[in-house]
C-alpha cells in the first residue's frame, strides 16, 4: 500500500512574463482540470523534479485515507484581473521528495503561493507560504 502525503497548493501565477510553451503546458497539466495534455506529451525541463519517478502524481493522485474527493477537486484555475490563481489537492507517495522538488521548480513562475503537506503518520501538517 505505502504511506501517503496530502498536498495542498494554492497561489498566483506570474502572468507578466512570457513563458515557454512547455511550461504553459505543464501548468495546464498540473492545474487545469479540463486539460487534454498528458504528461508524456510535454517536453520536460531539465530540473530534478522531473527526474523523480512520481513527478506526474502531483495533482493527479488520491488516497482513500485522505479526502475521497481529492481527484475531483485536484486541479482548477481562475483567471481574474489580479492574475491567474491556481489550486491543487492531491495525495501521493512522497518518497523521492516530489513535493519539495515541485515547490523548487514552480517557485520562479509564481508571484506567491502557500499550502501544506501532511504525511499520514504526522500529527499536524507542515505549512509553507511564499510572497513576493
Amino acid at each position: 500500500m505505502g504511506m501517503y502525503t496530502e498536498f495542498v497548493f494554492q497561489g498566483e501565477k506570474i502572468v507578466s512574463q512570457k513563458l515557454p510553451k512547455n511550461i504553459i503546458e505543464l501548468f495546464s497539466y498540473f492545474f487545469d482540470k479540463d486539460t487534454t495534455i498528458h504528461s508524456q506529451d510535454v517536453q520536460l525541463p531539465d530540473h530534478p523534479f522531473f527526474k523523480c519517478s512520481r513527478w506526474d502524481h502531483i495533482g493527479h493522485m488520491s488516497s482513500y485515507y485522505f479526502n475521497p474527493f481529492a481527484l475531483r477537486y485536484s486541479q482548477k484555475h481562475v483567471l481574474d484581473n489580479c492574475g491567474e490563481h491556481v489550486f491543487l489537492l492531491c495525495n501521493l507517495k512522497n518518497y523521492g521528495n516530489e513535493i519539495k522538488l515541485f515547490l523548487d521548480w514552480v517557485d520562479p513562475y509564481m508571484d506567491s503561493y502557500w499550502g501544506h503537506h501532511w504525511y499520514e503518520e504526522d500529527d499536524a501538517p507542515t505549512f509553507f507560504k511564499v510572497r513576493r
